[in-house]
């Protein structure tokens, strides 16, 4: 738990531990998947990834985090782990229940794991709401 001190200040602001479970809950913005997002280097980056990085290593190239508490927006790195893309997808699913497997699951630009499945449902979503709306 002391390692929370070794992040900028500005991460620690947004941070509550919670005493139960020991997560290290972000209070900051989330992204659409849940996971928390910052400024990091000059890009938006998930906040457990940089929590990571700062304090435990760098995430190899096609590696993704899992969270062994199933909290996406906790930061505790004693709660991350750095797995092949193919070792979480083997035993990952997304929020919805969805398996993320070879034929359903992509990485994106940030590291994380997506769901084809879901993504396609808010896309269709989007293009009906957008079709619904009156023309200008």
């Amino acid at each position: 738990m002391n390692e929370i001190k070794y992040l900028p200040e500005r991460i620690i602001n947004k941070i509550r531990v919670d005493g139960f479970t020991s997560c290290w809950l972000w209070l900051g913005a989330l992204s659409t998947g849940g996971f928390g997002q910052s400024w990091w280097r000059g890009k938006p980056r998930p906040t457990h990834r940089i929590t990571y990085e700062v304090l435990v290593a760098p995430i190899p190239d096609g590696y993704v985090l899992v969270h062994s508490c199933g909290t996406r927006h906790c930061l505790n790195p004693e709660h991350l782990t750095a797995l092949s893309y193919a070792a979480a997808r083997a035993t990952a699913e997304c929020p919805k229940g969805h398996p993320y497997d070879e034929d359903n699951a992509r990485i994106n630009k940030a590291g994380c794991a997506v769901c084809r499945t879901c993504d396609r449902a808010r896309s269709r979503r989007t293009r009906e709401r957008r079709r619904a709306e009156p023309s200008q």
